[in-house]
């Protein structure tokens, strides 16, 4: 079914938002229990309120700021399942590293999710990604990327622990 909005609800600033303060490129938007949800593509999950202010009870005043050993996160997607966002793509400053946050739609790191909330996975490239995630119903997730140009996949329990057992589809 169709999202329908209330007329009356006034957006923004004549009907859009313009966030000065944030100079990274969006790269998803999301619409989950009358918040918007955006993911930009370096480092930042915002959240909007239903009227486009910030909506300062997510995360830090508004935001969630994704960083790893110093080196910002080059986010490739973001997902909501079952009311937690999976944000993923790599790490790294010449060598990159896939990684995977899972948080709670309040902007809040998922600290029974891997390490604080993060799952990290070398393929053995300088230029590993992930792309994009499954996430079954018994919670495991598959994850889909690449290594300079070969396509790899992954797979995690619900908990962000790497499934050692998996041989994946393809050799």
């Amino acid at each position: 079914l169709p999202i329908c909005f209330p007329v009356t609800i006034a957006f923004g600033n004549s009907g859009k938002v313009i966030n000065t303060s944030s100079t990274y490129l969006a790269t998803r938007i999301f619409f989950e229990n009358n918040k918007y949800i955006v993911v930009q593509n370096l480092n930042e999950v915002i959240s909007y309120n239903y009227d486009g202010t910030i909506n300062t009870l997510f995360g830090v005043n508004g935001k969630t700021s994704l960083v790893f050993n110093s080196n910002l996160i080059e986010v490739k997607n973001a997902k909501v399942v079952n009311n937690s966002l999976y944000v993923f793509g790599r790490y790294g400053a010449s060598d990159y590293t896939c990684v995977l946050y899972k948080m709670s739609l309040d902007g809040q790191l998922d600290s029974s999710f891997g390490t604080n909330g993060r799952v990290i996975i070398d393929f053995g490239s300088t230029s590993d990604a992930l792309n994009d995630v499954a996430v079954l119903p018994d919670g495991s997730i598959f994850g889909l990327g690449y290594n300079n140009s070969n396509v790899v996949i992954a797979k995690w329990n619900s908990s962000g622990v790497l499934d050692t057992n998996f041989n994946g589809p393809l050799s």
